[in-house]
């Protein structure tokens, strides 16, 4: 494999109301198409034929797919979803901050630490991580995963671990990402999409 695409999902209403959504099988949000049609035809998104495109199963990473490239053939890896918040999925932190049960975890937040009914952040990473191992020993030129915020600064943190950045400053706008080229087994990477370019008349 030479590229790697790397694709965060559009926007769901979850994300427009900053609840936790890991796990909970929901939709892109009206706006979230709106925004992603728009961004469609405002910025150039790569060509990813000739890739083995996976999405995480989930209805937001399929929709984003469909939308972006249309009805291209593809398959579904369910670890590379996002972490599962368990008993806090759904919710804003405004609605669980006074929950015992959230405060505790709030208060040992770290990789190591699970949601209650959970997961932890870093067993979300061992997961997505290895569903990675396994798919770039795959023959094709290319692989685009359309997945989530979480699993993709997972890889970005995996891959480039000099940039020394957190998973916040990893983590993507909806319907942007990555695209990470391997030259002599060393990566690198650009954001995507890009502009478009303005002609001049």
């Amino acid at each position: 494999m030479v590229r790697l695409y790397l694709f965060r999902h559009g926007m769901t209403e979850c994300n427009e109301r900053r609840a936790y959504c890991g796990s909970t099988d929901v939709p892109l949000s009206l706006r979230g198409r709106l925004l992603l049609q728009q961004k469609k035809q405002s910025f150039r998104y790569p060509d990813i034929s000739g890739c083995r495109i996976v999405t995480s199963g989930m209805q937001r990473t399929e929709e984003t797919l469909s939308l972006l490239y249309g009805a291209l053939p593809h398959s579904a890896d369910e670890r590379l979803r996002e972490i599962d918040f368990g008993a806090f999925e759904g919710y804003t932190h405004g609605e669980l901050e006074h929950r015992p049960d959230y405060r505790r975890w709030i208060a040992g937040a770290g990789m190591e630490v699970p949601c209650p009914g959970g997961e932890s952040g870093s067993g979300m990473v061992q997961r997505v991580l290895a569903a990675l191992q396994e798919l770039r020993a795959m023959p094709e030129a290319g692989l685009a995963l359309f997945t989530h915020g979480g699993p993709v600064a997972a890889i970005m943190q995996e891959l480039f671990p000099a940039e020394a950045k957190n998973r916040y400053e990893w983590q993507p706008d909806f319907a942007c990402g990555y695209e990470v080229r391997f030259e002599e087994g060393k990566p690198s990477y650009r954001c995507i999409p890009e502009p478009l370019s303005q002609e001049v008349c």
